[in-house]
């Protein structure tokens, strides 16, 4: 018998396909579901009132098109605004209503998330892992799981409750919670790019997806940590403040550049990032992945460094580095025009010590408060694409890898990795 594709509530049809969440209480059904717009999905709310027999028959009708991934959650309550856990307790009425399998962990410190990842046994007995916080919180659990040998990554994706919240929004262009559930439980499995920072002064590796900053971007996150309560506008604020305070970091910088190309604007629905970079690339997920990735390049120091496509920049002090991996830095908020999540390549803007000036530190921060890509509307900026880049600092510093402090050095290497993680989309 041809299963059914479309359902009628009340006066309502919907493809079942996008039916992502529902429940009903009191007799009130409320379904959340994902329609296509443009190159993403958008969410949508529908709630009316109906029997309880008119909802059996709903539930069975949505749960035989539907197979439920089973959710481990770790929860962060103080990401953000510290609202991770009321977020979480709305999402358990939908999870429980639909009978998703699902667990749960509320961190009680600074990465407990990576305590939980190593110490918890049952971990791979579910098949996503959710992680409720902001950027840095999604950065543990990466970090943790993939220093383990596995056949493959595990599949992590984000639920927003901190104060940036790039990542999913560069996924579901919304940091609502709701919109992340909707892809979580109904999305397939999709890759995306990653970042290996190796820190040769520390002979360390670190795994990330989102961003890496150098200088004024990584004083404005963590200087602004002070009034982290105020959330997403804790940047804003920030950046005000250095418009009258310039600062420059002295370095020696070397690229592999790749060729500019305009690939559209990336979301869900996006052909170039289900396609991916390269459907031959392969890992072995049973070793270390970073040194797999990292030996795929000269190295950026060696004699026939050029070779290999390095270019060392002619500039050496710089107000402003910034490596992005995904188009949103927060949301709403457009880091990188035309970034993708699995191209390959990560998009780069830099400014200058000779090019930064105050008028353009406050173009800057009038484009991150009308949501703008800055180095479109302010002058002065280099911007160019990647697939790795040596920073060679004059001065032991603190840089910012996805919202998180790296140790102080002066020896960084940062390379793409390419379709490396796994996540959960409503892809094409």
């Amino acid at each position: 018998m041809e299963k059914a594709t479309m359902i009628t509530v009340g006066l309502s049809t919907f493809n079942l396909n996008d039916i992502c969440l529902y429940k009903y209480t009191n007799g009130v059904l409320t379904v959340q579901y994902l329609v296509p717009n443009k190159h993403t999905k958008v969410r949508k709310e529908m709630s009316l009132k109906i029997s309880q027999d008119e909802f059996k028959e709903f539930k069975t009708t949505v749960d035989a098109s539907h197979t439920y991934p089973s959710l481990f959650f770790l929860i962060n309550p103080f990401s953000g605004t510290g609202k991770g856990v009321s977020i979480f307790k709305g999402i358990e009425e939908y999870l429980q209503c639909m009978g998703v399998k699902y667990a749960y962990e509320i961190t009680e410190r600074e990465n407990h998330e990576s305590e939980i990842i190593t110490t918890r046994t049952d971990i791979d007995d579910f098949d996503t892992i959710v992680v409720g916080g902001g950027d840095g919180s999604l950065s543990n659990v990466i970090n943790s799981s993939m220093n383990r040998p596995s056949n493959d990554s595990r599949i992590i994706s984000p639920l927003p409750c901190g104060s940036g919240n790039g990542i999913a929004y560069s996924l579901y262009h919304d940091d609502n919670p709701l919109t992340a559930m909707c892809h979580i439980v109904c999305g397939k499995v999709t890759r995306m790019d990653g970042l290996i920072v190796d820190h040769l002064d520390i002979n360390k590796q670190y795994y990330g997806i989102l961003e890496f900053e150098v200088s004024y971007l990584s004083s404005i996150d963590f200087a602004s940590e002070c009034i982290r309560w105020l959330g997403a506008f804790r940047f804003i604020l920030w950046t005000l403040w250095y418009c009258v305070k310039l600062m420059c970091t002295k370095m020696v910088v070397k690229v592999k550049k790749v060729k500019m190309e305009n690939f559209g604007s990336c979301g869900a629905l996006c052909k170039k990032c289900v396609s991916g970079y390269n459907e031959n690339i392969t890992y072995d997920y049973t070793k270390n992945i970073a040194t797999q990735i990292i030996n795929r390049h000269t190295n950026p120091d060696a004699a026939n460094a050029e070779c290999d496509g390095w270019e060392t920049l002619a500039d050496k002090s710089f107000c402003i580095l910034f490596l992005n991996n995904c188009n949103f830095g927060m949301p709403g908020i457009e880091f990188a025009h035309n970034a993708h999540r699995n191209d390959g390549l990560m998009d780069n803007w830099i400014l200058s010590e000779k090019n930064a000036t105050r008028l353009r530190f406050l173009g800057f921060w009038i484009c991150a408060v009308l949501n703008v890509f800055v180095p479109k509307y302010v002058s002065g900026f280099d911007y160019f694409r990647s697939s790795a880049m040596a920073l060679r600092l004059e001065k032991e510093d603190v840089l910012g890898f996805d919202g998180e402090r790296l140790p102080p050095g002066k020896n960084f290497n940062i390379y793409v990795a390419p379709s490396v993680y796994r996540i959960r989309l409503c892809t094409l």
